[in-house]
């Protein structure tokens, strides 16, 4: 048997160093792992030692030195001498990660285990032990024969030890939702900062986080998460030795990734579609004693009261009715509306898309299978949706289920507070309006009842309809008639009596609309369902669904069964309809492929003096996209002229102005266009 035995005491380094630090990055010709030399900072020898034929080069982009010495067998052991009151070691932690013991000087000193369910294995530095006597020390560190329960493996791998003249000081904390009932932050990414070190953490499935790797010194805190306003916590002092406890740390997610409170209709994924002078429905749960009512609509560029025609309480559901009316003058924009009466008030972003008429010809987006947190990676394609869409400049936005991706179906089941406010922050950057309906990711059938608890929590509810004009959307929720496979699974062969008749109603009222379009998650065209047989009796025209993370056009006349790929892989489809029917729906014109994020892009150049913008936009589809849209940041002016566009609307903002111009892009072409301040 071979071992590594690397020494530090030969090397002529600096004696004002107070730390040994040993970290893996380098391999020999025969394939060994090693730790590199040239990173030792020693006050005194050092010496790591190893079995080879037990530890071997683990390459991975995020640790200090580029790759980690590792091992899965359990016995297996690493010895590493040397002088001082602590050491502590960089560990890779993840689904796969196993359990080791630390004991120094033949004395068992820790129990660590590197297992935590995050998406990305990810280093973190973990004290092995605090507050030796100063002196030598051997410390060894021994793989155990039983990883955690929920890992998937018993991968030890070390990225670098520490040892440190003086001990160590630790923080701790448990991150909380503000707005959440107080559940849990899980997989928030934090990091303390000091005069000499930055280390990081992510925090468990409690919300838990611990630094214990802490040199004495004053550090700052970050917290960070999708869906979360950014916090800081700073001048933390910390001495050696010290443990600090924060207790619970409150973390405030962003306006519009909040549950519902008072006002229930309309809301950000169910919002309301109005002219200047239309009346709409506003629902509030609020006491049967309420009074005092007034409500407004509410954006960055433009507030505008609204009256109040009617309210009601009805005692069965405890929610009051409240009809309101657009004032005749308000701007064509997205707004969050804002209710107030005696003792209570509430504001629901993204609630009230007022526009100046409902046309016969709209442009429709259709995502679905979004699967917020199936990867840390994909908040960078969520992004690019997100701009292109916003450029395609659709009337609205439709989603069909799966926008989470462990709440619901998987066994791998978090708090709502992981994964809802991270997807709800998503739709906070679209200049359309939003419609969304669940999924079998979203909604478990072994735990049905809680789940839709929680989704009514942010939705109110799962079945709903609307009307943009004479086109009439109904949306239904299907996700339990999902069946993997196994025959004991919890699934219904079809919608409930209940829902059928629901169906079936909603669409008759709808008779005299333009065009009927229907939406849910799980594929339906295929099977038994009765919906077939009520959306073909009710003259549906459209169906738009997901599940099957793919581009199909089934045609199953007078209805068009249509699914688009997975959006957590870019895909979105663009669905323009005119006069009651579809005019275009596919990206290329193999009848069924839909856009993909790269498909659509725009670049703008700003001239020196700032007075005028050229914006690029190239299409590679087969699909024109007239009337597409960017909205421009523009000094104040008396007016703005646009080259190749037209000036949609301008809003003044903090001394800059928002123009919003409108642009038309060819099939596999480019189009231009340049924006002046006069």
């Amino acid at each position: 048997m071979r071992k590594m035995c690397l020494a530090a005491a030969a090397l002529a380094l600096s004696l004002t160093c107070n730390s040994l630090v040993l970290r893996a990055q380098e391999q020999t010709a025969a394939g060994e792992a090693v730790f590199s030399e040239a990173v030792f900072e020693a006050e005194a020898g050092g010496v790591v030692a190893y079995d080879v034929a037990d530890w071997k080069l683990m390459r991975m982009d995020t640790l200090s030195g580029g790759a980690a010495v590792a091992t899965e067998k359990r016995g297996a052991a690493m010895e590493f001498d040397f002088t001082g009151e602590a050491v502590a070691g960089d560990f890779v932690i993840g689904k796969t990660g196993g359990r080791a013991l630390a004991s120094v000087d033949g004395r068992p000193a820790a129990t660590i285990d590197l297992y935590k369910n995050i998406m990305t294995p990810s280093p973190e530095r973990i004290v092995l032990v605090n507050g030796l006597k100063p002196g030598a020390h051997k410390l060894r560190l021994e793989i155990l024969n039983e990883s955690n329960p929920g890992s998937k493996g018993a991968l030890v791998a070390v990225d670098a030890l520490r040892a440190a003249a003086a001990s160590y000081g630790a923080v701790s904390g448990t991150l909380e939702c503000v707005h959440n009932e107080g559940l849990p932050v899980t997989r928030a990414k934090i990091s303390a900062t000091g005069d000499s070190v930055e280390l990081r953490a992510i925090t468990g499935v409690s919300g838990e986080f611990v630094f214990n790797a802490l040199p004495p010194g004053e550090y700052v805190l970050r917290f960070e998460k999708p869906g979360f306003e950014p916090l800081e916590k700073t001048a933390l002092k910390i001495e050696s030795r010290e443990e600090i406890s924060l207790g619970r740390v409150m973390f405030e997610e962003r306006t519009g990734a909040r549950p519902l409170k008072d006002i229930r209709m309309p809301n950000r994924a169910r919002p309301a579609l109005a002219r200047p002078g239309d009346e709409f429905v506003i629902e509030v749960i609020a006491p049967a004693e309420a009074g005092e009512w007034s409500a407004a609509l509410e954006n960055e560029f433009a507030n505008y009261p609204l009256e109040i025609a009617e309210a009601s309480f009805n005692p069965d559901n405890g929610r009051w009715t409240l009809k309101a009316i657009v004032p005749g003058g308000a701007s064509s924009l997205l707004y969050g509306l804002r209710v107030k009466f005696s003792g209570g008030e509430d504001f629901q972003p993204r609630s009230v898309m007022v526009s100046p008429e409902f046309k016969n010809s709209i442009r429709v987006v259709h995502l679905t299978d979004v699967h917020v947190y199936k990867s840390e990676s994909l908040f960078d394609v969520y992004k690019k949706l997100a701009e292109e869409i916003n450029l395609v400049n659709p009337d609205l936005v439709v989603i069909t289920g799966d926008l989470t991706d462990t709440t619901g179906y998987t066994s791998e089941r978090w708090p709502e507070s992981d994964q809802y406010p991270a997807m709800l922050d998503l739709w906070n950057s679209y200049n359309a309006p939003v419609f969304i309906v669940p999924g079998n990711h979203d909604l478990s059938p072994y735990k049905k009842e809680e789940d839709y608890l929680v989704w009514n929590r942010y939705f109110d509810t799962t079945d709903f309809s609307f009307d943009y004009g004479a086109y009439h959307f109904t949306a239904f929720d299907n996700s339990f008639v999902y069946r993997s496979g196994g025959s004991d699974e919890p699934h219904a062969e079809d919608l409930s009596p209940e829902q059928l008749e629901w169906l079936d109603a909603d669409l008759a009222a709808a008779s005299g609309a333009l065009m009927r379009i229907i939406m849910f998650h799980v594929p339906l065209h295929n099977t038994d369902s009765k919906v077939k047989e009520i959306a073909a009796q009710r003259d549906v025209r459209l169906a738009l669904y997901g599940h099957l993370h793919m581009d199909v056009v089934d045609k199953l006349p007078p209805v068009a069964y249509v699914q688009t790929g997975a959006a957590f892989e870019g895909s979105y489809r663009v669905l323009d309809l005119a006069d009651g029917r579809v005019v275009e729906m596919n990206a290329k014109k193999d009848g069924f492929t839909a856009f993909k994020t790269g498909m659509v892009i725009s670049a703008t150049k700003r001239a020196e003096d700032g007075r005028a913008v050229a914006i690029k936009a190239k299409n590679s589809g087969t699909m024109a996209l007239p009337n597409a849209a960017a909205r421009v940041e523009m000094p104040t002016a008396k007016g703005y002229s646009c080259d190749g566009c037209s000036v949609v609307s301008s809003f003044d903002k903090d001394g800059k102005t928002l123009v919003t111009i409108n642009f038309d892009i060819p099939a596999k072409g480019t189009a231009s266009a340049v924006l002046t301040a006069e």
